[in-house]
């Protein structure tokens, strides 16, 4: 019984090893620029943005601060 399943075992790992040997000699993971546009180009539909993006920060800063006009002045978008 103990015997059946070391063999067993055996087998499997023999299995996996070869497996995973043959994997990797046949599995071409570099993928260049002009595939990668080539895919983006033919699949444009599978890109399309269904959702809005919003990109915010959110700053409460008191109106009497000092450094009120120092924030104004970095923040990226101001009216």
């Amino acid at each position: 019984m103990l015997k059946k399943k070391i063999n067993k075992y055996k087998r499997s790992l023999i299995t996996y090893e070869f497996e995973q040997f043959y994997i990797n000699k046949r599995l071409d993971t570099s993928i260049n620029s002009l595939e990668i546009n080539d895919y983006y180009t033919s699949h444009l539909d599978d890109f399309v943005l269904n959702d809005y993006v919003v990109k915010c920060m959110y700053m409460k800063v008191p109106k009497k601060s000092k450094i009120l006009k120092e924030v104004k002045k970095k923040l990226p978008y101001q009216k």
